[in-house]
C-alpha cells in the first residue's frame, strides 16, 4: 500500500511477482506486464521428395544440423549431406570405410554420432573435417546401439537392449530379441564419450521385439533443457524424464491418441508431437496426422498443416520441424508461425483496504493499447473473501491462484466458474475510471485481453484508489443532498479532479525531470540547455542524455584536443584520430615524402586534421554533425579537416595500416599453373584431439 495524492492510497500491480498471484488463462506473465498468450502454428514451408541421392541408397536415418542442412545415413555406411537451400545432396566419402553396419545418426553442435550396430559402437565425428574425436562402447554384452540421440550440451543417449533372449530363426543361432514384460535400456555418454554409471534409465515393452525392430518399438527425443521423452509405441505409453534419469510422468491413458504411434519429436516449450505409422507398405496417407501433446501429456490437437506419416521427427534450434517418411524418401519441413490467441482473461487476488465498508474511488491502468485490440475491465467489491459456488462455501482468494500442473483445460473451467459471479459493467479500455459499487473490504479485477490480426494489448500496471473522495466534499452542503444529482456531479467533477490530480502527481515528483535518466523528448532537450547543450536534431535521446551527464567533465577540456576526441566519441561511440601540424614537422622525411604530407594534412600552422575510423559515421548527416561539433569545440582562429576513412587501400592517399587497411599472410591455392609462393606458411588448423588422427598426449591430448 502506498500514499497516493491528497488522502487517497493506493495498491498496485506492476511487477512479475505480484502479477503471478493472480489466475491468467490464455495470458502471458512478463517483467513488462500481461499479454495475450502466444501460440505456435507450423506453416508447410517445403516438401522434399524421393530421389535426392545418386542411386537412391537405402535411408536407414537422419538428423537435422545448422542452417538448414541434412545428414543423412545409408544402410551402406555413407553419409550425405543434402543441403535444404539448393536441394543438392553430396556424400562424405572419406569415412565410409568405418562402419560395418550403421543403425542411426545424431547431431550436436560440432559434433556428428553414428551407432554401428554390428561393431557395437557409436563413433562421434567432426562436423568440422569428419575426423574421430572418439569412439564409445559398454563392457555390457548385451549392449547394441539401435537408437542415438544428442543434447545441445554434446551429452549423448543411445538405445539398446536389456533383457535380450534368443528366439527366432533365419541365423545361425537365432535371432536376439527383447521377451514381452522386458526392458530396454537408455545409456547415456558425456561430452568425451565415456559413460555414466549413475544414469538408469529402462523402458519396458508391452510385446515381444526383435533386437532389430527395437528402434520401431522405441523412440525418444530430447528437450532443449535435457528432458528426455520416451515413446513405447506398443503400449502406447510416453515417459518423461529429468536429464538424471529421474522419471518426472508416465501416461499410456489417451483421450485422443494415433493409432500406431511412430516417431517423437520435442519443441522448445516442451510440448510433444507424435506421429502415425503405417500399418502396411502403400496405404494411404489420408487420416493420418500429427498429435500435439502439452508438457504435462496433455492433448493440445492436430498439427493442421501436416497429413500422413512420420516416421522420424527432428526440431532444429530454430524451432523447424523435418518429418522424414522412409517408405517413400519424402521430407517434409515445417515452420513454426507465432501468433497470439484471440483474447486471454486475468483474475487478480484481492486488494484489501485497511477497513471494511470502504469505498473505493478509481482504477488507473498504465496500457500500451494497439488498434483493434481492447483491454476489459471487471470488478467485484465485498466485506469478506467467501463466497457460496456451487453450493460451497469457498475462499475466492484460493480461486483466483493457479495450482501448479493446471492445465489449459483446468483454467478454462476455473474461468467459467468465476465469470459467474456478479461482476461489475466492463470498462472499455480504461485509462482512469471511477469505481461505482457498494462499500467493501476487499476489491477484485477481472481483465480481459482482446487481440487482433497478431497484435495484442499489453497491460503494464493497474492502481487501485481509496477511499473515495472528490470535490464535492469543497461543495455546500445543498449540492450532496439529492442522491441523483449528486451521483451526476461527482463523476462530473472527477474529470477536472483527473486533471489536477495528474499535475499533482508531477509537482510532488518534480525532481524528476531534473534527472537525465528519465526525461524524454523536449524536456532532455531543454534540460541541456541549463547546460548550454546546444544540439541538433540528429542527435538520438541516447546520445544526448549520456553527453549531459559528461558534460561537467568536457567542459573542464573544451577547446583541447582530449576534449574534441571525447565529444566526438560520446556521439559516434569511437574516439577518432587527430593530426595536428607540429606532428608532422616531427616526422624526418624527404621532400617527396613531405609533398604527400601537405597534400595529405595540409601546411596550415594554425589547423590540424580529423580522422575518422570506416564506418564510424554512417550516414551522411551523422558526418555533418561531426563537422558541427568540430566547429564549436575548436578554438575559433583553427581551421580543421574531417576525413572519412574507407575501408580500402589507396596509396599515396588516407590508408593506415591497422586502421582501415588489413594485410594478411600469403595464401597457397592449389590449382592448374599453380606454384607455392615463397611466403606462404602452412598451418594445422583442425581441431585437436582426434584419436587415430591428430592427438599428442601431453600437448593437446590428455587422458582422465
Amino acid at each position: 500500500m502506498q500514499p497516493g495524492m491528497d488522502q487517497f492510497q493506493f495498491l498496485v500491480l506492476n511487477t512479475e511477482a505480484t502479477w503471478k498471484q493472480g489466475l491468467p488463462v490464455h495470458i502471458d506473465i512478463t517483467d513488462e506486464g500481461l499479454k495475450i498468450q502466444e501460440t505456435r502454428n507450423y506453416i508447410k514451408e517445403a516438401v522434399t521428395k524421393g530421389g535426392l541421392f545418386p542411386g537412391r541408397p537405402e535411408i536407414i536415418d537422419f538428423t537435422a544440423g545448422p542452417c538448414c542442412l541434412l545428414y543423412f545415413l545409408d544402410s551402406t555406411g555413407s553419409l550425405w549431406v543434402y543441403d535444404l537451400m539448393q536441394k543438392r545432396a553430396e556424400p562424405v566419402d572419406c569415412i565410409w570405410s568405418l562402419f560395418s553396419r550403421p543403425e542411426s545418426i545424431a547431431y550436436s553442435p560440432g559434433t556428428i554420432f553414428i551407432a554401428d550396430k554390428a561393431q557395437r559402437k557409436i563413433f562421434a565425428l567432426a562436423e568440422i573435417n569428419w575426423q574421430i574425436r572418439w569412439i564409445a562402447s559398454s563392457k555390457n554384452d548385451n549392449f547394441i546401439p539401435v537408437t542415438v540421440r544428442a543434447a545441445q550440451n554434446g551429452s549423448l543417449y543411445a538405445l539398446t537392449p536389456y533383457d535380450s533372449q534368443e528366439g527366432g530363426s533365419g541365423n545361425a543361432g537365432g535371432m536376439m530379441s527383447v521377451p514381452a514384460g522386458g526392458r530396454a535400456a537408455i545409456v547415456k555418454f558425456d561430452q568425451s564419450g565415456k559413460l555414466v554409471d549413475d544414469f538408469d534409465l529402462k523402458v519396458e515393452l508391452s510385446s515381444a521385439t526383435e533386437t532389430g525392430s527395437l528402434n520401431e518399438a522405441v523412440d525418444f527425443n530430447i528437450a532443449q533443457d535435457g528432458t528426455l521423452f520416451v515413446l513405447e509405441a506398443a503400449g502406447k505409453k510416453v515417459s518423461k524424464f529429468l536429464p538424471s534419469g529421474i522419471k518426472v510422468w508416465e501416461n499410456d491413458q489417451w483421450s485422443t491418441f494415433p493409432e500406431l504411434p511412430c516417431g517423437i519429436g520435442v519443441d522448445g516449450a516442451g510440448n510433444l508431437f507424435i506421429g502415425e505409422g503405417r500399418s502396411q507398405p502403400g496405404e494411404s496417407e489420408n487420416g493420418h496426422f500429427l498429435h500435439k501433446f502439452s508438457p504435462t501429456g496433455k492433448f493440445l490437437g492436430m498439427v493442421p498443416s501436416f497429413q500422413g506419416y512420420a516416421g522420424k521427427l527432428q526440431i532444429d534450434q530454430n524451432e523447424r520441424m523435418y518429418i522424414y517418411d522412409q517408405e517413400s524418401l519424402e521430407i517434409t519441413i515445417l515452420n513454426p508461425e507465432q501468433n497470439p490467441l484471440p483474447n486471454g482473461i486475468y483474475f487478480s487476488r484481492a486488494f484489501e483496504a485497511t477497513s471494511p465498508e470502504t469505498r473505493w474511488h478509481k482504477l488507473v491502468l498504465d496500457a500500451q493499447i494497439p488498434n483493434n485490440t481492447q483491454v476489459k475491465v471487471s470488478y467485484l467489491i465485498a466485506n469478506e473473501k467467501e463466497f457460496i459456488i456451487n453450493g460451497n462455501k469457498i475462499n475466492l482468494d484460493d480461486q483466483m491462484t493457479c495450482p501448479v500442473g493446471f492445465s489449459d483445460g483446468d483454467l478454462e473451467a476455473r474461468a467459467d466458474v468465476l465469470n459467474s459471479l456478479y461482476w461489475s459493467a466492463a470498462l472499455l479500455n480504461p485509462k482512469d475510471a471511477l469505481i461505482h459499487a457498494q462499500p467493501g473490504r476487499y476489491l477484485w479485477l477481472r481483465i480481459e485481453l482482446t487481440g487482433s490480426q497478431g497484435k495484442t494489448p499489453l497491460l503494464k500496471s493497474i492502481r487501485a484508489y481509496f477511499p473515495r473522495t472528490s470535490y464535492l466534499r469543497y461543495l455546500p452542503a445543498v449540492y450532496q443532498e439529492n442522491e441523483q444529482s449528486r451521483d451526476f456531479l461527482e463523476r462530473f467533477l472527477s474529470l477536472f479532479e483527473t486533471f489536477f490530480s495528474q499535475m499533482e502527481v508531477q509537482i510532488g515528483h518534480i525532481e524528476r525531470f531534473f534527472d537525465a535518466d528519465f526525461v524524454r523528448g523536449d524536456f532532455l532537450r531543454w534540460l541541456g540547455a541549463w547546460l548550454a547543450i546546444a544540439v541538433d536534431e540528429n542527435w538520438p535521446e541516447d546520445k544526448l542524455r549520456l553527453l549531459i551527464k559528461k558534460a561537467p567533465g568536457l567542459f573542464k577540456i573544451r577547446g583541447t584536443r582530449k576534449g574534441i576526441e571525447a565529444m566526438i566519441k560520446v556521439y559516434t561511440g569511437d574516439k577518432p584520430f587527430i593530426v595536428e601540424q607540429f606532428q608532422l614537422k616531427c616526422a624526418e622525411a624527404g621532400e617527396e615524402f613531405q609533398e604527400l604530407l601537405i597534400k595529405l594534412y595540409g601546411e596550415d600552422p594554425y589547423s590540424f586534421c580529423v580522422l575518422l575510423k570506416p564506418f564510424q559515421v554512417k550516414k551522411e548527416n551523422e558526418g555533418q554533425a561531426v563537422r558541427r561539433i568540430i566547429d564549436s569545440e575548436k578554438p575559433a582562429y583553427i581551421k580543421a579537416k574531417v576525413v572519412a576513412l574507407q575501408p580500402w587501400i589507396y596509396l599515396d592517399m588516407h590508408t593506415y595500416l591497422g586502421v582501415n587497411t588489413y594485410l594478411t599472410k600469403p595464401s597457397l591455392r592449389l590449382d592448374i599453373g599453380s606454384i607455392m609462393p615463397r611466403d606462404t606458411v602452412l598451418e594445422d588448423v583442425d581441431e585437436a584431439g582426434q584419436i587415430e588422427r591428430r592427438s599428442k598426449l601431453g600437448w593437446d591430448t590428455s587422458l582422465t
